[in-house]
């Protein structure tokens, strides 16, 4: 009975992640990025603070190899469960701030409102990593900033039939889950439990990732 929520995301189901991770504190910034990867010709809105955005799928996954090699890690994307899961940090509202988000929670497009949230004058743009206040689990930007890849191919229907654990929908072809919603994105595409899909080789203003080390 959530308002705006898609079919595709539901049925609500039980889900069992049984390793422990760490999730990235922060969206990956552009200093960041480019002391792995080199600049990034494309990034709109520039600061060493900022997320790193307009990245590709396949960019994103070459950053994680590139750490892991190089310092002996384990890093990847987050799966579609453990960034909801990191996301929600214990809550089962539409946002990790309750039922509804406001301008001074998140950088979205503060236009628009969910449910009896505020109006105000939105950025249009990205903003530094960790202006905000963090979830409970102490993750920054959750909701909002820039929309962040998962590991996943994205399925509409794949929680009909997806596993209790660990579920990931892992393959080398089709478009791939996109969550968080962004700064030029209405508050309603925010939500824990939305989501969304790009092409593997799309590069937008609005599209960055963060990255999980496993411990196992």
């Amino acid at each position: 009975d959530e308002a705006e929520r898609e079919s595709i995301e539901g049925p609500v189901h039980q889900v069992k992640i049984s390793k422990p991770f760490y999730m990235g504190k922060y969206e990956v910034t552009q200093k960041q990025y480019e002391a792995v990867m080199g600049p990034n010709p494309k990034t709109a809105f520039r600061g060493d603070e900022f997320p790193v955005e307009n990245v590709e799928w396949n960019q994103a996954v070459l950053f994680c190899k590139t750490v892991s090699n190089k310092n002996g890690l384990k890093v990847r994307l987050p799966s579609e469960a453990e960034w909801e899961y990191a996301c929600r940090a214990g809550t089962e509202t539409a946002f990790n701030t309750g039922e509804t988000i406001n301008p001074d929670q998140a950088n979205y497009d503060s236009n628009k409102v969910y449910q009896w949230g505020r109006k105000a004058l939105p950025l249009d743009r990205t903003c530094k990593v960790g202006s905000y206040q963090p979830n409970a689990f102490g993750l920054y930007d959750m909701h909002g900033n820039v929309s962040e890849w998962c590991r996943d191919i994205f399925e509409k229907d794949y929680y009909k039939h997806s596993p209790v654990n660990d579920p990931v929908y892992d393959d080398e072809k089709g478009s791939r889950v996109v969550r968080g919603g962004s700064w030029k994105d209405s508050p309603d595409k925010l939500r824990s439990a939305e989501r969304s899909k790009r092409m593997q080789g799309a590069d937008r203003k609005f599209l960055g990732f963060r990255v999980v080390l496993e411990t196992e």
